[in-house]
């Protein structure tokens, strides 16, 4: 038995953040319904924001996938229509999950806010993000992960180095961390609903989860340590990227620096600097100045051989030191295939591609499954079914537009 077998959620969500959770409570058994408007989440349309143009003049589930859109059943509601709203309301009836990122001014303005709900289905577990939270200046605010998390969170300029531009921001990094929490979030509530038959909301925001990854960044900068920092001033020398001859580079990871100095400059072949009286007490190398020093010196060393031979010593030595990898270096590590963190997927328009997998395994459950996205309302009429609406029924709400059905992406 999968873990959430049996559990049922309704995300009304678009993008990334929210819709992500779902993604995660689907692997682990549960049955997701994604609830889309008639134009469908803006994700199918991103395709040639991220170059990929040739097969997005025909498919655009691929983009769906990307934004973590597979392993569910996909229904099409205007929820502007009463038809539409009143199938929604049968959905929620037995319902564990109601999960959105929609705004709270729409919410209201349909009753699906949490106290709405609430009263009307007091077992229902309620999961919202928002950009910036409940309260404040900017709680109403539209937030995407680049705006709240990377821009207003400090990873843009934390993570360059001192001086330089804020750094390019590969879309959604912010957005899955958030998706991550709120599962955790659902899935402790569920126990609560488990003991008490009561739901609760459980809410997350953007800015909030940025601001939590951030925790030692932020915590050590009321000590002096302030970010964004220079690779040539670290907060330590044994903690740092270095380049190689082949225009790599390594990040060495040795925390804890008086106790690891020596076994660094054995690493890069300077004997003659263990236990040296000037360089191995950090104490003394941050009072007189020297980090920059050391910083050059440890350069040395790494310059005299190319990234993947420094991969082969730490093996041998046991270092806590690797590569820094590519995208393409990633696309070709066994690492990452052998333990299905990549996996392939077949599209029904013959395209193949590849998708990252979700980080959670049960071991009772082996590979989670992988299917594909489906186009706008792919599942509505057969779902809507199982509620006990008739074929007539679907076709007139077919005819109003309350609800949408396409089997194929050029219907």
């Amino acid at each position: 038995m999968k873990p959430l077998e049996g559990i049922k959620v309704i995300e009304l969500a678009e993008y990334v953040a929210v819709p992500g959770a779902p993604r995660l409570l689907a692997d682990w058994g549960a049955t997701v319904y994604k609830i889309e408007r008639p134009q469908g989440d803006p994700s199918r349309h991103l395709g040639p924001s991220f170059k990929m143009i040739d097969f997005m003049k025909e498919d655009y589930n691929h983009c769906v996938d990307m934004m973590v859109g597979g392993n569910r059943q996909y229904i099409c509601l205007d929820l502007k229509k009463p038809e539409g709203m009143e199938a929604l309301h049968k959905l929620l009836e037995t319902a564990d999950v109601f999960a959105t990122s929609w705004r709270q001014k729409a919410l209201d303005k349909l009753h699906l806010d949490y106290e709405s709900l609430k009263e009307k289905y007091p077992g229902l577990i309620y999961a919202q993000v928002t950009g910036y939270g409940d309260r404040g200046p900017e709680k109403d605010n539209p937030g995407y992960d680049t705006i709240c998390y990377a821009a207003r969170g400090g990873w843009f300029r934390s993570l360059p180095q001192e001086g330089d531009a804020p750094m390019n921001w590969p879309n959604a990094l912010g957005d899955l961390p958030t998706s991550v929490a709120l599962a955790a979030g659902i899935c402790g509530a569920l126990v609560k609903k488990a003991k008490t038959g009561l739901g609760d909301r459980v809410f997350i925001s953007l800015y909030h989860t940025a601001l939590y990854f951030l925790t030692v960044g932020i915590v050590t900068s009321t000590y002096d340590n302030h970010y964004p920092s220079s690779r040539k001033n670290p907060p330590s020398p044994l903690n740092n990227t270095y380049p190689t001859r082949d225009g790599g580079w390594i990040y060495l990871c040795m925390p804890v620096y008086d106790a690891e100095f020596n076994k660094c400059m054995d690493l890069i072949e300077r004997p003659d600097l263990i236990g040296s009286p000037v360089y191995s007490s950090y104490n003394k190398v941050l009072a007189e100045g020297r980090v920059t020093e050391v910083v050059n010196l440890i350069e040395e060393g790494f310059m005299k051989k190319d990234a993947d031979e420094w991969v082969r010593i730490f093996k041998e030595k046991d270092t806590p030191a690797g590569k820094c990898f590519t995208v393409d270096d990633i696309l070709s590590d066994p690492q990452a295939w052998e333990n299905d963190f990549l996996r392939k997927i077949h599209y029904d328009n013959g395209v193949d591609g590849i998708v990252t997998d979700t980080p959670v395994r049960f071991q009772s459950m082996g590979l989670p499954p992988l299917e594909q996205s489906k186009p706008i309302g792919y599942h509505t009429e057969e779902i809507l079914s199982q509620y006990g609406y008739t074929q007539e029924q679907l076709d007139e709400m077919k005819r109003s537009g309350a609800i949408v059905v396409k089997h194929h992406n050029c219907e």
